[in-house]
């Protein structure tokens, strides 16, 4: 089961990483630190339950918030 949520988190970074082309623009987008940033898009940490709506919203409907917190959101 971690190996699946962990898998559908990478995916889902990457969906967003798409997107924006960088972890750099990304970072632009939620106003933090690219290095912060890269921490969880990178999967280094996870990612912080502040910016979880905020990725969803910049996925434009291609991630839940399940996708990038499993052990928290069940959407």
């Amino acid at each position: 089961m971690a190996y699946d949520d962990e898998m559908r988190k990478q995916q889902a970074v990457l969906k967003i990483l798409d997107k924006y082309g960088s972890v750099s623009a990304v970072a632009k987008k939620l106003a933090i630190s690219q290095p912060y940033a890269s921490n969880f898009l990178t999967g280094k940490r996870k990612v912080p339950i502040k910016y979880v709506k905020k990725l969803v919203e910049l996925a434009q409907g291609e991630v839940k918030k399940k996708d990038l917190r499993p052990d928290v959101y069940d959407d």
